[in-house]
């Protein structure tokens, strides 16, 4: 949506601790787990524009130097996937995919929950069920 990534939808939780409903709500690309996998499907023009400008940050974790945010969008682009550590929120992480239909990024897809819950040693598991359910959704 213009300079930030719009949320359209939200699926709530069963579990008593849950991040709150989003949809509806505007977030600066590179704050977001959705917004940085976004970001690597950007060309090298909008990208700079992007960067250059004042990169706001949420939280002490927010990461807004330009030249880390690049690394990471190579990362992302290598792996198909981004997790976002308290960057937007304290106590929240998230876990993010584009969603490729024939070749063309229709969407992202991102899961978000409390830290203890999407910790780094949980991440491989994580990342890899949460792709496996997105494609057999997506046949």
């Amino acid at each position: 949506d213009g300079d930030a990534l719009l949320y359209v939808d939200h699926a709530a939780s069963d579990n008593a601790v849950s991040v709150s409903e989003v949809a509806g709500e505007r977030h600066e690309f590179h704050l977001v787990a959705p917004g940085l996998v976004a970001m690597a499907q950007w060309d090298a023009d909008r990208l700079d524009r992007y960067l250059q400008g004042a990169l706001q940050r949420a939280t002490k974790k927010s990461v807004v130097e330009p030249a880390q945010i690049r690394s990471r969008l190579s990362r992302i682009a290598n792996d198909g996937v981004v997790w976002t550590d308290e960057e937007h929120e304290l106590g929240i992480n998230g876990l993010a995919i584009a969603v490729d239909l024939d070749g063309d990024v229709k969407g992202f897809l991102s899961v978000y929950g409390p830290s203890y819950r999407f910790s780094p040693e949980l991440r491989p598991t994580l990342a890899d069920e949460f792709i496996e359910l997105v494609n057999l959704r997506l046949g």
